[in-house]
């Protein structure tokens, strides 16, 4: 193979390579600007310690110019992964949901408990039994307890 040959046979792979990651980017924003995905739904900011060969896989992503970010790449592929997993998340929330109400529940039997007793021994009692969904007081106890935001 002559040094020409193989310039030329570099320069229609690039090319491909180009065609191929401009069809995706199509495709994939197309995908993207979908009702249920699209970037003006973005409004929570995470913060992830990812593995450097997945962080090469988004690196790669935005310089074939499929993504103009890797936020924006891993965006997508966060959401797009949901989505492909929505009955196992739906799931999940759910046990989620009925955990928080059996802790706030249970927060609220001990705020019970307290008050029967400082009653029973004539102290004046101030403490509000919480409700179940509204007493961010005993979300916060909750969410202490469980390692959560304190």
């Amino acid at each position: 193979m002559s040094n020409k040959d193989f310039v030329e046979e570099k320069v229609t792979q690039k090319e491909l390579a180009k065609k191929f990651a401009k069809e995706l980017r199509d495709e994939l924003t197309e995908q993207w600007r979908k009702r249920d995905y699209g970037l003006k739904k973005r409004e929570n900011t995470i913060m992830t310690r990812i593995s450097h060969e997945d962080l090469q896989f988004l690196e790669a992503l935005v310089e074939l110019e499929i993504f103009k970010s890797i936020s924006e790449t891993a965006a997508f592929l966060i959401h797009d992964s949901i989505v492909k997993q929505r009955q196992h998340y739906e799931r999940i929330l759910k046990i989620a949901e009925e955990i928080k109400r059996k802790k706030l529940e249970a927060v609220r039997t001990l705020l019970g408990a307290t008050k029967e007793v400082e009653e029973q021994e004539g102290e004046k009692v101030e403490t509000p039994v919480p409700e179940m969904e509204e007493n961010k007081e005993a979300e916060k106890l909750v969410k202490d307890e469980s390692g959560k935001k304190k």
